[in-house]
């Protein structure tokens, strides 16, 4: 079992769980638990991993990184012996009441890069996402998680977490597009995180009601009063009220040309 996808499903199937029953007792949804065995997401954040394992009983290291870093064993011993090690840690820490001998020749510019160890190689943190329409959008915010819809060609990568129901938009028009500073020409996609509260400044897609469109503007506060507002000056603002919704906040944005 090479891959997280394969030692979830593995362990799943082990205990007689559905994926729906596993995401109930891990207190996550189905589509963190159906993305993650298709091989969508190839690490999960630090609370997701740590519930799922102890859904599992599984050494939530183990889970995440496989045979080669950790043992398979119960998440129960697993977290008793992370605090062994790190109590042993700290125990070895507070005995240290000398400083280190110098080492030889560290002060000779001639060899000082002997002194120095490589960096290892960053860890693979990506989280994978569909590309949707603007259509999809809203009914999507509305309706659910169902990812089964898209398209595995659609999905794409970022290093920013959206949550378990974020998505892709390619942006349209130039409404959001700006003569200086930042700017979101047509064409760039834009991440969007459904379940992340909107605050002042940020970006966001809203929903309007009446026709079920969704648009992509900034979210400000002005006077006491909530606005959208375009990034292009040739365009007005759109004060907030009960017929407009946000339906996400935007947490990355890329171009789409490779």
């Amino acid at each position: 079992m090479k891959t997280l996808s394969e030692r979830l499903s593995k362990v799943r199937q082990e205990l007689g769980l559905t994926q729906q029953e596993l995401a109930d007792r891990a207190g996550v949804t189905r589509v963190a638990i159906s993305k993650a065995e298709q091989g969508l997401t190839k690490s999960f954040n630090s609370d997701t991993l740590f519930d799922i394992a102890k859904a599992l009983n599984v050494d939530p290291y183990w889970l995440q990184l496989g045979s080669d870093k950790a043992d398979r064993r119960s998440y129960t011993d697993a977290i008793f012996k992370k605090k062994m090690k790190l109590k042993l840690a700290d125990d070895i820490l507070s005995k240290q009441l000398q400083p280190p001998l110098p080492i030889s020749g560290q002060n000779d510019p001639s060899i000082i890069d002997c002194n120095i160890k490589p960096h290892d190689k960053q860890p693979d943190s990506k989280y994978s996402y569909p590309k949707i329409n603007w259509v999809q959008a809203g009914a999507f915010a509305r309706n659910g998680d169902d990812y089964s819809q898209f398209e595995i060609e659609n999905w794409y990568d970022s290093i920013k977490y959206a949550g378990e129901r974020g998505y892709w938009l390619e942006v349209k028009g130039d409404s959001m597009s700006s003569p200086v500073g930042i700017t979101f020409p047509e064409g760039m996609i834009i991440l969007v995180d459904p379940e992340k509260d909107p605050y002042p400044n940020c970006y966001v897609v809203a929903e309007i009601k009446d026709t079920n469109e969704a648009t992509f503007k900034k979210f400000i506060c002005d006077s006491g009063r909530d606005y959208l507002k375009p990034l292009n000056p040739n365009y007005p603002l759109i004060p907030m009220d009960e017929k407009i919704k946000i339906i996400g906040v935007v947490v990355d944005a890329k171009w789409d040309i490779f």
